[in-house]
């Protein structure tokens, strides 16, 4: 493998362990915030809806993995403009799903959420869940701009755009819980979402030529290949995205919003130490998907390195729980 490649995966690796541990620090400072001011009741509140809300992400359609492969092989062929046409085709079509996707989540929360949670926080809920989604409008979005960073290897440039909105979503919290209470936190999220949003609109503009919104068009070609691939992986992300709404809306129904606050800060630590080895792992997707267009003999050295270094860590890791 090219010395420059193996200087950028380690630079990506090193961003992406950053911003995971900075991540995982804004949560606790956050959580410990809110259960101070608000309660463990108004968490397991927040946990949930958010849980609820998330449920839209399956608007993604597997097409932000895709976006990371496809990227980095028209990067390889030097194809610019098919990059521009496949990342204005996600965008405008998982923003059509999304809306009609959150709009059947808030039409069911209005009419269900009174079963799974006490009456007395229905009217904060239903304030709080509209904005939640629009905070996963954004980040389901530019979700696909930072995967398109990612296709071009630039990792490192994705994580400092989490990594300082992060910062701000702290800041945030800090400013507005006492005196907005759980709604401040919300509109913390959705601002945290549009500055990643737009630290990676600007970012992608400078790396690939050409790329603009307004001069772009959708693309029904592109939008084949991409359901294609992103179908398949889907399947797995709607197993996994569900398990976290059902879990916690089976705590709630069963346990009550006390024991959900505790769960979800239990839930968090070993989310985030599990997204420092996924996050290193992430990597390596663009690198396989350039050499298998440039040089394929390099593909297996990538997956065996990657393995045995991620076996290494994951072991001590989680033991360490």
């Amino acid at each position: 493998m090219p010395v420059n490649s193996r200087n950028r995966i380690a630079v990506n690796v090193v961003s992406s362990v950053i911003q995971v541990v900075m991540t995982g620090i804004v949560y606790f400072f956050v959580y410990r915030l809110l259960v101070i001011k608000l309660g463990v009741e108004i968490l397991g509140v927040c946990s949930l809806i958010i849980a609820t809300a998330s449920i839209s992400n399956l608007s993604n359609l597997g097409f932000s993995s895709a976006v990371i492969k496809y990227v980095a092989e028209y990067n390889a062929k030097g194809e610019a403009d098919r990059i521009n046409r496949l990342i204005y085709t996600s965008v405008i079509s998982i923003s059509i799903f999304f809306l009609i996707l959150g709009a059947v989540i808030y039409l069911s929360a209005f009419l269900f959420i009174d079963r799974v949670i006490n009456p007395e926080y229905k009217d904060l809920a239903m304030r709080i869940l509209p904005i939640s989604l629009a905070g996963l409008f954004f980040y389901t979005t530019g979700n696909v701009l930072t995967s398109g960073l990612e296709g071009l290897q630039k990792n490192y440039i994705r994580n400092f755009a989490y990594a300082i909105a992060s910062v701000f979503y702290l800041l945030l919290a800090i400013l507005m819980i006492p005196v907005s209470g759980l709604t401040g936190l919300a509109l913390a999220q959705v601002i945290q979402t549009i500055i990643v949003f737009i630290i990676s609109y600007y970012y992608l503009k400078r790396s690939v030529s050409g790329f603009g919104i307004k001069r772009l068009k959708w693309d029904h070609e592109i939008f084949r290949e991409l359901f294609a691939y992103g179908y398949k992986i889907q399947v797995i992300s709607i197993c996994q995205m569900l398990t976290d709404p059902v879990t916690k809306i089976l705590v709630s129904r069963f346990s009550g919003l006390t024991t959900l606050g505790f769960y979800e800060m239990a839930s968090r630590v070993i989310t985030q130490l599990r997204q420092i080895i996924a996050g290193m792992d992430q990597v390596t997707i663009p690198i396989v998907s350039h050499f298998q267009q440039t040089d394929k003999s390099t593909v297996r050295f990538i997956y065996e390195k990657g393995f045995s270094f991620i076996v290494f860590i994951v072991f001590p890791l989680f033991a360490g729980i």
